[in-house]
C-alpha cells in the first residue's frame, strides 16, 4: 500500500503535454514551483490528501470537444472556443478538481498577444496569464474548482482565446491541457496547435491626378489716357507782312470805321459822275 502511495504521489505532479510540436513532461513542481501561483488553501491541501489515500486506477483524462486542430483563428478577429472535457474513470471520487490550460507561441510566449476568458454561469470570465519557471503561459483557472467529480462522472469546461491584432509575428500557437486537484496534477494532458492568419489590408484606392490648373486670364493693358484737346498756338505773320483790318462786328470802332469808309466812296462815284457830264455839254 506504501509503495501504491508514493506511485500516485510521482504520478499526481507529472503533467504530459505536447507543446510546439514536441512531447514534454512538465511536473507540477516545475510549472508552479516559482511561486507565483499563490499560497495553497487548506481546502486543496485536504483534497490532495484524499486524492492520494483514495483507491484510484490511472488518471483523469481530459479531452478536446471542440476546435480542430489545425483551425485557423484570425489575429484580432473572433475569439477560438474551445471545449475541454475532465473525465473520472479511476475507480474513486476527487474533490475540487479543476482543468488546466497552456499556451505556447511561435512568436516569443508573450502575454499581450493573447485574452484567455471562461464560461461560468454569470457569463464569460477573463482569466489572468501567468508565466512560470517553464517557457509556458497559463490561465489561472482557480475559479473554475469543481466541487466533486464523481467516479464515472463528467465536467465540460469552455474557454475563449482571442489573438491580438498587434501580434503580427505570431503565425501558430498550440493548448495544452490537463487536469488539476489541489496543487498537484491528476491528468494525462491533451493539446492542439491553430495556425493564425492576418488579415490583408485593402489596398488604397489609386490616386487621381490632381487637374491642371486653369491659366488665368492676362490681365488688359490698361487703356491709353484720352488726350486733351489742344488749342494750336495762334501764327504770327512774317515781318515785314501789313496786317489786316480787322472788320467784324465784334467792336464798335470797326461798325463805324466801314461806314465811313462807305460813304466816302459813295460821295466820290457821284462827284466823278457831274464832272463827266459837264465835259459832254
Amino acid at each position: 500500500m506504501k509503495n501504491t502511495v508514493v506511485h500516485r504521489r510521482v504520478a499526481a505532479v507529472a503533467a504530459t503535454l505536447l507543446l510546439a510540436g514536441s512531447v514534454q513532461l512538465l511536473t507540477a513542481e516545475s510549472s508552479w514551483a516559482c511561486g507565483a501561483a499563490g499560497p495553497v488553501s487548506a481546502a486543496d491541501e485536504a483534497a490532495a490528501v484524499a486524492a492520494e489515500s483514495a483507491d484510484h486506477h490511472g488518471d483523469l483524462s481530459i479531452a478536446f470537444k471542440t476546435a480542430p486542430e489545425g483551425q485557423h483563428v484570425t489575429a484580432g478577429g473572433k475569439p477560438l472556443e474551445v471545449s475541454v472535457s475532465l473525465r473520472n474513470s479511476t475507480g474513486a471520487p476527487y474533490q475540487r478538481v479543476r482543468p488546466l490550460i497552456a499556451l505556447d507561441s511561435t512568436s516569443g510566449n508573450r502575454i499581450s498577444d493573447f485574452t484567455v476568458e471562461a464560461a461560468t454561469p454569470n457569463g464569460w470570465k477573463k482569466l489572468p496569464l501567468q508565466q512560470f519557471c517553464d517557457p509556458v503561459m497559463w490561465a489561472d483557472t482557480s475559479s473554475l474548482i469543481s466541487k466533486n467529480l464523481a467516479d464515472g462522472q463528467t465536467a465540460d469546461f469552455r474557454f475563449r482565446i482571442t489573438v491580438s491584432g498587434k501580434a503580427v509575428d505570431l503565425k501558430s500557437f498550440n493548448v495544452g491541457t490537463s487536469a488539476k486537484v489541489g496543487p498537484a496534477t491528476h491528468g494525462l494532458g491533451a493539446n492542439r496547435t491553430f495556425a493564425v492568419d492576418h488579415p490583408t489590408a485593402p489596398k488604397p484606392a489609386p490616386t487621381s491626378k490632381p487637374a491642371p490648373a486653369k491659366e488665368t486670364a492676362k490681365p488688359a493693358a490698361p487703356a491709353a489716357p484720352k488726350s486733351t484737346p489742344t488749342t494750336a498756338p495762334a501764327t504770327t505773320a512774317p515781318a515785314g507782312t501789313p496786317e489786316l483790318a480787322q472788320t467784324g462786328a465784334g467792336t464798335p470802332n470797326g461798325l463805324l470805321a466801314g461806314i465811313a469808309a462807305g460813304i466816302a466812296a459813295l460821295g466820290a462815284g457821284m462827284v466823278l459822275t457831274v464832272r463827266r457830264l459837264r465835259a459832254q455839254r
